[in-house]
């Protein structure tokens, strides 16, 4: 795994991830899971906005892009993402997590 800095908005971390994208997927998921409601199965229309509005304030914390680096802070050799294209793979990679986890039940 390699070392990157990556950052966006209010969010700044250095992680260890296989690619750049990991490392930008990571500073969404650790961004958003601090404003997500603790759920249970068989969750309430009101505790699914809760988590809509979780998630909206934590992709507030965000700048349209995450910056990506192996050099070091505030440089992006690593690549620029798109926030909102992150955010549709996060989404993406949750849903199909959920759906496992539901297999289980």
């Amino acid at each position: 795994m390699t070392k990157y800095y990556i950052q966006s908005g209010n969010a700044s971390w250095t992680v260890q991830a296989k690619d750049a994208e990991g490392a930008a997927l990571w500073l969404l998921n650790q961004t958003i899971q601090p404003y997500l409601p603790l759920t249970k199965p068989g969750e309430s229309s009101s505790e699914d906005e809760d988590r809509l509005f979780g998630i909206l304030e934590g992709l507030a914390q965000l700048a349209p892009e995450i910056q990506v680096s192996q050099i070091g802070p505030g440089h992006t050799d690593a690549g620029r993402f798109d926030t909102g294209e992150i955010f549709n793979t996060w989404r993406r990679l949750s849903s199909s997590l959920d759906r496992l986890f539901d297999s289980f039940n």
